[in-house]
């Protein structure tokens, strides 16, 4: 799925974000999913850039408002461009949020949204392109790829359950003058919620989300792909394509490895693909399981996790859960499960880091 081209985009900008395009790594995800089926995505970046070039055109033609009112737009340069980013795309272009997934118009309820996660329309940025709407998966993504294109210091950052927009550039070496706030890209205008906000909502944060899932810290390039290849996982599981979504799973720790929250997904789903796997004919099992390696490379992990999970004083895994038992046993079940006849077998392919 176009991976190595995806794991070349990355690696060429590493953490910097100038010469990598967050609209192209969020539609490659997309690429084939319900609801993405014959897109021409570059008929989609070119709308983007067009957005963009709207947005110039617009903020120039109001700048005026902001020399003669600064203390309207909180005397700040980069609120006033976001404001009229987020208008333009508001009024001109209809992004919004998909009405049909709002369950409380308040936003009270930390459940207020429902994205529909087996169409991928709910979770990636075509959604937004002459599709119903997005969401909180989907609308900062968008927002960010256009205010890059004009230079705005824009990061996406992770909260529990949530996504949104940071424009993060204090001290001002990208964009003068320097500023930083927060941008919730779900609202129909602007808003600027503090950090104290995302840390109460939609669900609350300990110190230990904050230092080792690093949440509220700006994504880099290869940590936004690695979010994007996860939601992929997602959509993938929601339409039964159970091997893919563990593929998926794996190649965000391939590109995040420093992120636990991929390891705990793939853990999550692989127990709920062995659950699946136990009720399908063996027919069944031919076209939809993982080949014995990539299955073997899951467990393998999970048992190098386990294991140091004990050395640093912390509960192991119940690795019954997962089909082994200790390591002594996960090696007797590897020769086991070699051995029987009708596996199907394929040269090595690359193991899942070990990053617990």
């Amino acid at each position: 799925m176009i991976l190595p081209e995806i794991l070349a985009m990355v690696s060429v900008t590493g953490n910097q974000h100038d010469d990598y395009d967050v609209a192209q790594g969020n539609l490659l995800a997309a690429h084939g999913l319900p609801g993405a089926e014959g897109r021409n995505f570059l008929n989609d970046l070119d709308w983007i850039d067009h957005v963009a070039k709207t947005v110039r055109i617009e903020t120039l033609r109001h700048s005026y408002q902001f020399r003669d009112n600064p203390s309207a737009f909180e005397n700040c340069p980069a609120y006033f461009c976001m404001l009229v980013l987020a208008t333009v795309m508001y009024q001109q272009f209809g992004v919004r949020y998909n009405p049909a997934r709002i369950r409380d118009p308040k936003f009270q309820d930390p459940y207020c949204l429902d994205p529909d996660f087996s169409d991928s329309r709910d979770l990636f940025i075509h959604g937004m392109i002459g599709g119903p709407g997005g969401t909180c998966a989907s609308m900062p993504v968008l927002k960010a790829a256009v205010g890059r294109r004009l230079g705005y210091p824009l990061k996406l950052v992770e909260a529990k359950g949530h996504l949104f927009l940071r424009w993060d550039d204090v001290s001002g070496e990208q964009w003068r003058p320097g500023a930083r706030f927060n941008i919730e890209a779900t609202c129909e205008g602007l808003a600027c919620p503090p950090d104290e906000h995302y840390l109460r909502w939609p669900h609350p944060m300990d110190e230990r989300d904050l230092t080792v899932y690093g949440y509220m810290q700006p994504l880099t390039p290869p940590e936004e792909t690695a979010m994007f290849r996860s939601t992929r996982a997602i959509c993938l599981w929601e339409n039964g394509n159970y091997a893919e979504c563990l593929r998926e799973c794996h190649w965000a720790i391939v590109l995040a490895p420093h992120r636990p929250q991929h390891c705990w997904q793939i853990m999550d789903f692989y127990k709920k693909y062995r659950a699946v796997m136990a009720t399908k004919t063996r027919e069944e099992v031919a076209k939809l399981a993982l080949y014995f390696e990539e299955e073997h490379a899951i467990q393998e992990n999970i048992v190098f996790g386990h294991q140091e999970r004990l050395r640093r004083g912390r509960p192991g895994f119940n690795l019954a859960e997962f089909g082994v038992f200790t390591p002594a046993e996960f090696e007797a079940r590897k020769q086991e499960l070699s051995a029987l006849p009708g596996i199907i077998t394929r040269p090595k392919v690359e193991a899942i880091p070990s990053v617990f």
